[in-house]
C-alpha cells in the first residue's frame, strides 16, 4: 500500500516533517491547531490541496491515513503513541518516545507488529555507519568498549516541560543503546547545575552479564562554545570520537608514561559525507508503511532504554545519589522488584 502520512504538529521541528514527506510524497495532511502553526503549514503547502486539519482524532478515525509522524511537545508523545497503536495506524514519534520506563514497556507490549518508530536521527547518519563497522571492526580483534563520553553543549531553546536532559540526551543514548544493543542500564548517577545543565554517569552491564560498560553524558544549554562528541575508549586505550559539528572522525590511542596520561603521535582522522538525514529517516518510515520492512533504527526498545535512562536521572536528582535499576536487574538475576531505588 501507498504511505498517505498525516503530521502531527507544524511547529519549528514539525514544519521539517511537512517539507520533507511532501517532497516525498508521502503527505497527506497536516495536522496543527494553533493559527500561527496552521499559517507555516498553509504557506509550505501553497496550491498542493493537501489539508490542514485541527484534530488528530480526524485522522485516528480515517481509514486514508496509514501513518502519522508526531512533533509535538514531549508530554504528548505517549498518548499519542498509544492512540496510533489503537488505530492501527503506523507511527514515527520524535524523540524521546516517552519520559518514563513503564510508559516503554507499554508501547514496547502493546506493538507486536512493530508499527512504531521512533526520530533518533543522528542513527541514519553515514558518520554513525561508519562509527559502527569501526567499533565491531576492532571488537572482531579482540578489543572491548569500556568507557563512552557523550557531550552535548551549546545555546538553544529553553524546554521547561522537558528539561535539558531529556531534551538533548536522546540523540546520544540512542548511539550508545544501537552501538551496544544487548546491554541494560542497571546504576546511574546524575548531577545538576541549575536547570540548564546535567551530567549523567550510566553503569551498563550485557545480558550475559560478561561485558561491563560505564557511561557519562553531559547535556546542556548554556555553553558559549557548540560541542557535540561521542567518544569510544577500549581496553587498550584505542579511541573513537565523532565531532557530530564537523562531522569527522577521530581515532588514536591513549597511553600512559611515567604515570602521565597523553595521546599516541599515531592518529586517523575520517571526513563523512553528510546526507540529508530526516530524508533518510523519512524514506525509512515510508518503507515500513508500505512493504512492512521493519527499520534497522528507531526501534521501541531503543525508545524504552532511553526513558529509563531519563526516568532514572529524575529520581537520581531528586535523591541525590546513585539509583539502582530493579527492574533491569531482575531482567538480569531474577531476584529484584521492580522501579528505582
Amino acid at each position: 500500500m501507498k504511505a498517505n502520512i498525516a503530521v502531527v504538529g507544524c511547529g519549528r521541528w514539525g514544519q521539517n516533517h511537512v517539507k520533507t514527506l511532501l517532497n516525498l510524497g508521502a503527505l497527506g495532511c497536516v495536522v496543527e491547531p494553533d493559527p500561527a502553526g496552521r499559517k507555516t503549514a498553509s504557506d509550505i503547502l501553497g496550491n498542493t490541496n493537501i489539508p490542514v486539519l485541527y484534530s488528530v482524532e480526524e485522522v485516528l478515525a480515517n481509514p486514508d491515513y496509514n501513518g502519522i509522524t508526531v512533533a509535538t511537545p514531549v508530554n504528548t508523545h505517549f498518548d499519542m503513541a498509544r492512540k496510533a497503536l489503537a488505530a492501527n495506524k503506523y507511527a514515527l514519534i520524535e524523540k524521546p518516545l516517552c519520559l518514563k520506563e513503564g510508559e516503554g514497556l507499554e508501547l514496547r507490549n502493546g506493538d507486536p507488529d512493530k508499527r512504531l518508530m521512533v526520530g533518533h536521527l543522528l542513527l541514519h547518519s553515514e558518520a554513525f555507519a561508519a562509527l559502527s563497522r569501526k567499533v565491531k571492526d576492532l571488537e572482531s580483534n579482540g578489543l572491548k568498549v569500556t568507557e563512552m563520553h557523550c557531550v552535548r553543549k551549546g545555546t538553544g531553546t529553553e524546554r521547561p516541560v522537558e528539561g535539558v536532559f531529556a531534551s538533548l540526551a536522546p540523540h546520544d543514548l540512542s548511539i550508545v543503546f544501537s552501538l551496544f544493543p544487548e546491554h541494560n542500564l542497571t546504576h546511574l548517577q546524575a548531577l545538576s547545575q541549575l536547570e540548564h545543565t546535567v551530567m549523567a554517569k550510566l553503569k551498563l552491564l550485557s545480558s550475559d552479564c560478561r561485558d561491563r560498560l560505564t557511561c557519562t553524558v553531559y547535556a546542556s544549554w548554556k555553553c558559549r562554545t557548540q560541542e557535540r562528541t561521542t567518544t569510544l575508549i577500549f581496553n587498550d586505550g584505542t579511541s573513537l570520537m565523532w565531532d557530530q559539528v564537523a562531522n569527522i572522525l577521530h581515532e588514536f590511542k591513549f597511553k600512559t608514561t611515567d604515570g602521565r596520561v597523553s595521546v599516541s603521535d599515531e592518529s586517523f582522522v575520517t571526513v563523512v559525507e553528510r546526507i540529508p538525514l530526516l530524508t533518510s529517516q523519512m524514506a525509512s518510515f515510508i518503507r515500513l508503511i508500505e512493504t512492512g520492512d521493519v527499520p534497522k533504527y528507531g526501534s521501541v526498545e531503543e525508545g524504552r532504554k532511553i526513558a529509563c535512562v531519563i526516568d532514572g536521572v529524575s529520581v537520581s536528582l531528586a535523591h541525590n545519589k546513585e539509583v539502582k535499576n530493579k527492574r533491569n536487574m531482575d531482567y538480569l538475576w531474577g531476584s529484584w522488584p521492580k522501579g528505582w531505588v
